[in-house]
């Protein structure tokens, strides 16, 4: 009887000690979160199948990094300099765009967004417009494109992607892809992680 006892103690303290382990193991899993955006490629360009289209894509790449706070979402970002993609050039290695946080943020997130610029000179227009659509509607402020299109009647907005900050899981490739009017669209984003 006393062995008995004896034996399930010493079975229940294993099981207890090797559970405990693969939690700890399971907890310990490297979160990652976005490092640096790469590149853009144009896999197909918005403006290439009517015979009235430019044959090229003058693209505003808008970034963002969103933060909650007592259910409520904050934004700010920058943009970079217009990319004109073409049949020739349809990709851009870019140097040292940050996209990583030095502090631990479980509720934070960084998006990029891609615009077709269709009238010259509305670069920053349009990023006042994105930031003001993320900072009213929220964190899924930019996620129907016919919404955002109404704010913006002379660009085209194409599409956002979102990056979660520490996650065990992050993708290094993204693809923005739809349709605007009769001709379709997609890039490729490219990051990489740490």
């Amino acid at each position: 009887m006393k062995h008995g006892i004896l034996y399930t103690a010493i079975g229940l303290l294993c099981i207890l000690s090797i559970s405990s382990c693969a939690l700890f193991q399971k907890n310990s899993k490297e979160l990652l979160q976005p490092h640096q955006l790469l590149s853009i490629t144009a896999t197909d360009l918005s403006e290439d199948r009517s015979p009235l289209s430019t044959k090229n894509d003058e693209i505003l790449v808008s970034i963002f990094f969103g933060s909650q706070q007592d259910d409520i979402w904050y934004f700010n970002g920058y943009r970079l300099e217009t990319m004109v993609f073409d049949s020739i050039h349809s990709t851009y290695a870019l140097d040292s765009i940050a996209l990583s946080t030095d502090f631990k943020c479980d509720d934070c997130a960084a998006f990029i967004c891609l615009t077709e610029i269709d009238t010259e000179g509305s670069e920053d227009s349009t990023q006042a417009v994105l930031e003001r659509l993320f900072n009213t509607l929220g964190y899924m402020g930019l996620d129907t494109k016919s919404i955002v299109d109404s704010y913006l009647p002379d660009n085209d907005f194409l599409g956002v992607i979102k990056l979660h900050y520490f996650t065990p899981n992050l993708e290094t490739v993204y693809r923005i892809r739809g349709k605007d009017l009769l001709d379709s669209y997609a890039y490729s984003i490219t990051i990489n992680t740490k």
